[in-house]
């Protein structure tokens, strides 16, 4: 090596020796703590150039251990303020931050602290294994809390962490916040006695304390926060008739879960309650909660007990609120609701739901996992709901309730639906083994792709007069539909959109319709009567493929709609006959695929005026049907046989269409359509 630059190094380590070896004081995984001096069995900080310091840690461990007030260094008396993490079960300078590694202080069993101390650290008393008594100072107001963001990787520690030994603990009464993990982990005690007017409870204070059977609090009166994990697991009587104070503003994540609780009642005022705040529950019966809160994430899950509950109104979402409540039966969810997420009604007895018209957004998996469900109604709203993949916040469910399958088939006995709305990104495919009711609001808008698809049950289905458009596959397979009515404002019909319904004996295609998709009504065999209306322009290829029973065609547009070569085909165009309108069964027969038919008779498809009896006559005018002449009763129904009149009119009175279609009149005996 080169010798100017061996002398070099060897100089640089002479200088790094003799400086002294002190870690860094912000640093708290070091094998060396640091101090200013050591005086009476205890190492010292001083604190800010002040004459005031900070025990750090002590090197002797008396059976009685009395913090002194005052100490002596260097012809200046300090006053002793504050202890520090640890400070009373370690060395300063021997163990690491690490409480699995520190050395434990096994000899003291009874500590005073004097007057003087106001402040104690998170750590303070951590680790003196044997201690059973601690005398604390009026003096003292606060306990520094350390959580896993001073520390990451370590949970959140408290000041009497392994105090093994300690069964009864009285806070001096100027302590008014009771600072985070001040409990928590401490096994063996069963007491604690709190003489001050508590105004905030930090997170996990009393948590995991399975033999804490006392908490005397003196007045809680003014109590705002009750932080995460507050109560976690503590057993405390006091926790089985909770009173809330009015004071109350915030409840943490998890603060009573898994304790005694049977009833809670929550004051007006409340403005958040975090998630999983009362989960776990096994002795919880009832839940009253006034407004404020919004957000009701978890908070009752898994309570086998819970039978009772009041939302208040101000809530706007619910997301695995009362999943695993067996005893739940019914529910009355707020009208301000927006969002309704994963499974807050899974594995309940809730047998009938009402989701109110302010719903906005809603999970698929919603309403998965009712197994006693039998009703729902979407209430009536112009507004869309969205539906949306909520996968993100399943991590919460317990392992022991983690399904293979959140789909609707989770709730297996639906029979009656009502939807009041449109609803997006959705299908009710799920109830295809029970769903027998399925009845449309008057506000439903859309109709979206494969939403009702497979329904085997449905028999009925009135499409409501605001749909425009019915979206392809929308009622595929709904193998025992016989009646289907039409909205008069609809103007498309997607491809295969009633395929395969070989109950379905007469369809009647709105007047204002100009496409019909491809394979639209293929497969419905049991079709014998079709309505074509007057603004067809096309029809899809295969939309009528295999419906061989088809008899009778009624097409009243005048120019023949677009067809495909296989639009009918395998219907029999010998035997089926097809109406057009007055003066146009020649443009019918030469155009395209329209010429396979044989049959073509003209009707009077702009109005009508029939004499049935004696001069009495209807006629068509504007939409309104007149009776000229006579007295007479009048019924009208639409083509799907649907009553839509039925008056007695003298002559020049009327009856009002609903909308444009093909109708059925009968007035005097005689029957005779209409088309409008």
């Amino acid at each position: 090596m080169n010798i100017r630059l061996k002398t070099l190094l060897l100089a640089l380590a002479a200088v790094l020796i003799s400086l002294p070896i002190f870690a860094n004081p912000k640093d708290p995984h070091t094998s060396n703590w640091p101090y200013d001096f050591k005086a009476d069995g205890f190492y010292f900080n001083k604190i800010n150039n002040t004459q005031n310091v900070a025990i750090n840690g002590i090197y002797s461990k008396p059976e009685h251990l009395i913090v002194p007030s005052t100490v002596e260094y260097e012809g200046v008396t300090y006053t002793v303020t504050e202890l520090n993490k640890f400070c009373l079960a370690t060395a300063c300078g021997p163990g690491y931050f690490d409480h699995t590694t520190y050395a434990y202080n096994y000899d003291t069993k009874k500590i005073t602290i004097p007057e003087t101390v106001t402040s104690i650290d998170g750590l303070g008393f951590s680790g003196i294994i044997n201690v059973t008594e601690i005398d604390f100072p009026e003096s003292l107001i606060s306990f520094y809390y350390y959580n896993s963001n001073d520390y990451p990787g370590h949970s959140p520690m408290g000041p009497f962490m392994d105090c093994r030994a300690l069964k009864e603990v009285t806070l001096p009464k100027n302590l008014k916040v009771l600072g985070g993990s001040l409990f928590e982990g401490c096994t063996s005690v069963e007491t604690v006695n709190v003489l001050a007017p508590i105004t905030y409870i930090s997170g996990s204070v009393f948590s995991d304390c399975p033999n804490l059977k006392t908490i005397n609090f003196s007045d809680l009166s003014h109590l705002r926060t009750i932080g995460g994990c507050a109560f976690k697991g503590c057993n405390a009587t006091i926790l089985e008739h909770f009173e809330f104070p009015a004071s109350l503003k915030t409840i943490g994540e998890e603060a009573f879960r898994e304790t005694p609780i049977k009833e809670v009642v929550l004051p007006a005022g409340l403005t958040e309650v975090g998630m999983g705040a009362f989960s776990f529950c096994p002795e919880l019966t009832s839940v009253t909660i006034g407004e404020g809160p919004k957000v009701f994430s978890c908070t009752f899950m898994h309570c086998p007990k819970l039978a009772e509950v009041k939302l208040p109104e101000s809530t706007t979402q619910l997301q695995f609120t009362f999943f695993n409540c067996p005893q739940l039966s019914e529910i009355n969810l707020p009208g301000n609701i927006t969002k309704i997420g994963t499974q807050p009604f899974g594995m309940t007895k809730i047998s009938s739901i009402q989701i109110p018209s302010s719903v906005q957004q809603m999970a698929y998996d919603a309403l998965a996992n009712c197994a006693a469900l039998t009703s729902i109604d979407f209430l009536d709203s112009p507004n869309v709901i969205t539906f949306f993949n909520d996968d993100e916040n399943k991590y919460y469910i317990d392992e022991n309730f983690l399904l293979k399958s959140w789909q609707l088939s989770g709730s297996p006995n639906v029979q009656q639906i009502y939807v009041g709305r449109s609803l997006k990104n959705y299908s009710f495919s799920g109830f295809r083994k029970t769903l027998k009711n399925l009845t449309f609001g008057p506000e439903v808008k859309y109709i979206y792709d494969s939403q009702f698809a497979d329904l085997s049950l449905i028999t009925t289905i009135s499409i409501p007069g605001k749909v425009e458009t019915i979206g392809k596959n929308a009622f595929r397979g709904c193998t025992g539909l016989t009646n289907l009515s039409l909205s008069s404002s609809l103007t498309e019909i997607g491809e295969n959109a009633f395929e395969g319904n070989p109950n379905l004996a007469k369809v009647s295609v709105p007047d204002k319709v100009e496409t019909i998709g491809a394979n639209a009504f293929k497969g419905c065999t049991g079709l014998t009567n079709l309505y074509l209306g007057a603004s067809l322009k096309q029809i899809g290829n295969n939309a009528f493929e295999d419906d061989r029973n088809l008899a009778i065609i009624e097409s009243a547009n005048p120019t023949p709609p677009d067809i495909f070569s296989e639009t009918f085909l395998r219907v029999d165009k010998y035997s089926c006959e097809v109406y057009v309108p007055v003066g146009n069964a020649e443009r019918y027969r030469y155009a395209d695929y329209w010429n396979a038919f044989r049959t073509f008779k003209e009707k009077d498809y702009s109005g009508i005026s029939d004499t049935v009896a004696d001069g009495t006559a209807v006629r068509l005018e504007g939409g309104r049907i007149v009776l000229i002449g006579g007295d007479t009763r009048v019924t009208v129904y639409t083509a799907d046989g649907r009553l839509v009149a039925d008056r007695r009119l003298s002559s020049g009175e009327s009856l009002e269409l609903p909308s444009r279609g093909l109708y059925i009149v009968t007035a005097a005996g005689r029957s005779f359509q209409i088309c409008y």
